[in-house]
């Protein structure tokens, strides 16, 4: 079983998974969820079903110390807390707000939660929560493939929502009165389809100058390609490592099906970008050919003048 550093509850008649950074409140939210009268699925992992369905451990909430202000949270917590100490508090997993070990549900709504001061909820482009959710996988066995499927496959079929929040009680007062209508919105990011059609564009008006350079690079033999919502996904069989590409890198990558150098990657960029820095161009094909070689999913090659 696959699962997701993520907490999950019902809300309105919907099966929620809210993802997060450390930090970014799951626990309290979902604590405060259940003091409204959601049933909690975990507020810190969840198991995925190779069917699609969160998984519940049935593991308590644990709340960090202290708690934030809210007379509803404070008063549930009292009435339903578990063991704790000066910086932990548990809340009894046996309430009536937590499903069970092996309850399952199917998802229907994907919100990633941030912290701020504005309360803001916009529907993400499927190829923005693709991005957004590999980064929650957790497994102790399988391959990056696996995850990638099912993370493509659970976003073709849920909608991905951004979430920003100030506080507990503001978050589920939100939650409840726009989870249904937030689903008809429109994306809030350009797609990487349109960007990378602009950038090829772009780059097909560039000349292509090529240099004398004794370290070239092509695609590891050994990498493979995934292509979902417009953007390309590596990972290396020998690893359980995922890399996504930028439009630009795409190109890149593309480019060396034949061998290719780094400096006469900056030069095409450069070309195709003259109003952009050549010292941030430079520095960031650096970075992408670095992490690139890191990962082996290029590998270097003898190449004699072109």
């Amino acid at each position: 079983m696959l699962c997701l550093h993520a907490a999950a509850a019902e809300i309105q008649g919907n099966t929620v998974l809210l993802l997060g950074d450390n930090h970014a409140g799951k626990s309290t939210l979902i604590v405060s969820l259940m003091a409204d009268g959601c049933i909690s699925y975990g507020d810190d992992l969840i198991g995925m079903t190779a069917q699609g369905q969160i998984f519940s451990f049935g593991i308590a909430p644990r709340l960090r110390l202290p708690l934030p202000p809210s007379e509803t949270l404070h008063d549930f917590v009292r009435q339903n807390g578990g063991i704790g100490d000066e910086r932990y508090l548990y809340v009894n997993a046996d309430t009536p707000f937590s499903a069970p070990f092996g309850h399952t549900a199917k998802p229907t709504r994907i919100v990633l939660l941030q912290r701020e001061k504005k309360g803001e909820l916009a529907v993400l482009s499927q190829q923005d929560g693709l991005l957004e959710i590999l980064s929650h996988y957790v497994m102790r066995k399988g391959t990056a493939e696996a995850v990638f499927r099912q993370a493509a496959t659970l976003t073709a079929d849920t909608p991905v929502l951004l979430f920003r929040y100030s506080s507990p009680d503001e978050a589920v007062s939100d939650l409840k009165k726009t989870l249904t209508a937030s689903t008809t919105g429109t994306p809030s990011a350009v797609s990487g389809q349109d960007r990378r059609k602009r950038l090829r564009h772009r780059l097909s008006l560039s000349s292509r100058k090529r240099q004398r350079c004794r370290e070239y690079y092509t695609q590891s033999a050994d990498v493979r390609v995934f292509s979902e919502y417009g953007r390309l996904v590596l990972t290396d069989k020998n690893s359980d490592a995922l890399f996504t590409l930028t439009p630009s890198g795409e190109l890149l990558w593309n480019m060396m099906a034949q061998p290719m150098s780094e400096q006469e990657a900056s030069l095409i960029l450069q070309e195709a970008f003259p109003d952009i820095n050549k010292s941030r161009i430079r520095h960031d094909v650096e970075e992408l050919f670095k992490s690139l070689k890191q990962k082996k999913l290029i590998t270097p090659c003898k190449e004699t003048a072109l």
